[in-house]
């Protein structure tokens, strides 16, 4: 259970630039797992579980619940990475590439729109649920992981600026 948790985070952080995540989430202990950045996902995964144990009568349906809502939330990273690949490929050479998977920039863009909209699809089509409140969770969860995650980088700047306000102190 924990490397399913500790190397997610793990990849995540040691690939960041630390300009757009807070210092506190690199605290590590002497094993090198990530203190904070665990407490983080302790807290995200708690919340989750205590708001759908109002609404989702037993724990059988919450896991199920809970593994659909997986399905919808993870795919949906992938629509950054089909915007960034539609964006590189309008920016025509500006960028240089070592490897391209078609030289063709319009049926690049044509299957990067593809590969979006199907997963955008894939991913709204997941969220239905026929009980009303795992509809409302499936459609808000992945808009706030979204804002949380729009959120790290501005804490991470106004961390950078009360340092700096406090060493030009000194």
């Amino acid at each position: 259970m924990i490397l399913s948790i500790d190397a997610p985070l793990r990849i995540l952080l040691d690939s960041t630039d630390r300009k757009y995540i807070p210092e506190k989430m690199f605290v590590q202990n002497k094993y090198g797992s990530y203190v904070n950045g665990n407490k983080l996902i302790a807290l995200i995964v708690s919340i989750l579980i205590i708001i759908s144990a109002f609404g989702i009568g037993s724990v059988d349906a919450m896991v199920k619940w809970l593994v659909k809502l997986n399905a919808v939330c993870m795919p949906l990273r992938y629509l950054w990475v089909f915007a960034a690949y539609i964006a590189l490929k309008k920016a025509g050479d500006k960028f240089k590439a070592e490897y391209r998977f078609t030289k063709s920039r319009t049926l690049g863009m044509i299957l990067g729109a593809w590969c979006f909209v199907f997963t955008a699809f894939a991913c709204i089509g997941g969220m239905y649920s026929k009980d009303p409140f795992q509809l409302v969770l499936n459609i808000v969860t992945p808009f706030i992981l979204i804002s949380l995650g729009l959120i790290m980088p501005k804490l991470a700047e106004k961390e950078r600026k009360n340092k700096n306000t406090v060493q030009s102190t000194k």
